[in-house]
């Protein structure tokens, strides 16, 4: 007799616990996520600290109410004041946080999981650079560079469906076909307006087109990193240089709303996408032998309290394992 095992995951920019407006959002953050009860949470832009207490034990005290027994790993980026944090039920069996580059002072990091789930065991998390795609781009490369690696030193045993994974946050960088023609030429004319850059895809490009070229011309050619998992990471030379790269992705990804969502276009209508800018910019990803599990994934803006948490809406997906 077959059984099924599900896994219900969801991430989100939590504007440093506080909503757009700026008001601490701990309180409604914590009636969101014990409402759901995901098995895994994933955080950009998270803190560690709170005041005199710590945001993170608020939200485990209370889901841990439910017979569950939560814990998290958090990885500082390189500037030290906020981070990436996954919290979860599913036992925890080694973590790493990776520096995968910076623009200007804000670094950026990567933070994997491997955790104890027989068809999942996975979780990666990043936050890319908010100002240009050239950088996310090379912080993209360096973020798949180390879901290999990571994948490579684990300590479970390498069945087909143990090497299966999810990769997810705030990519800044968004896809063409979400748009309809006319939101995405004011998307431009928007950007040019704010002095802004243009709507770029490169990243995404480079994501979920296996072996596709990205042509940029400018790309941050960067000697060794450096990395410290607790203190801030620097890195030790940064050179400008003009060239066009041919990247190949080492791995499949598949963007789980688009895969379930194919026909969905934003119109530039409030509460629609993941972004106070009515964009896409949050994903869930995972690898292609994945893929056949996903039940759905979507952006979350119900109840109306949602809408208000954050300057982000969630994303969440669901998964189904049969045994």
């Amino acid at each position: 007799m077959s059984t099924t095992i599900t896994l219900s995951i969801c991430t989100f920019n939590i504007h440093s616990f506080k909503t757009a407006n700026n008001k601490y959002n701990i309180k409604e953050l914590t009636s969101f996520l014990n409402e759901k009860q995901y098995d895994i949470i994933c955080f950009n832009e998270a803190t560690s600290d709170y005041k005199t207490k710590t945001p993170f034990q608020t939200i485990l005290k209370t889901l841990n109410k439910n017979n569950k027994k939560y814990n998290y790993v958090y990885g500082r980026t390189n500037n030290g004041y906020e981070g990436n944090a996954i919290i979860t039920h599913l036992p925890i069996k080694r973590f790493e946080n990776k520096y995968i580059g910076k623009a200007g002072k804000i670094g950026r990091n990567i933070l994997g999981i491997e955790m104890e789930h027989s068809h999942l065991p996975y979780c990666f998390l990043t936050h890319f650079d908010h100002v240009r795609e050239n950088v996310r781009l090379e912080q993209a490369q360096r973020a798949v560079d180390f879901i290999k690696d990571f994948m490579n030193k684990s300590i479970t045993t390498t069945t087909t469906t143990q090497k299966n994974f999810v990769f997810l946050g705030d990519f800044n960088s968004m896809v063409k076909t979400d748009y309809t023609e006319a939101f995405w030429k004011y998307l431009i004319k928007q950007r040019i307006q704010f002095g802004w850059e243009l709507p770029e895809t490169k990243v995404t490009d480079y994501l979920f087109n296996n072996n596709k070229e990205v042509n940029t011309k400018e790309v941050y050619n960067n000697n060794e990193l450096l990395l410290d998992n607790d203190k801030n990471t620097s890195l030790s030379t940064t050179t400008l240089t003009t060239t066009t790269v041919t990247t190949t992705l080492p791995i499949k990804l598949i963007d789980c709303w688009k895969e379930c969502n194919k026909e969905e276009k934003f119109i530039g209508q409030k509460y629609k996408a993941t972004s106070r800018l009515n964009t896409r910019i949050d994903y869930i990803t995972c690898n292609e032998e994945c893929i056949k599990y996903l039940d759905y994934c979507q952006i979350v803006n119900q109840p109306n309290e949602v809408l208000f948490i954050s300057d982000h809406l969630p994303v969440e997906a669901h998964f189904t394992f049969t045994i």
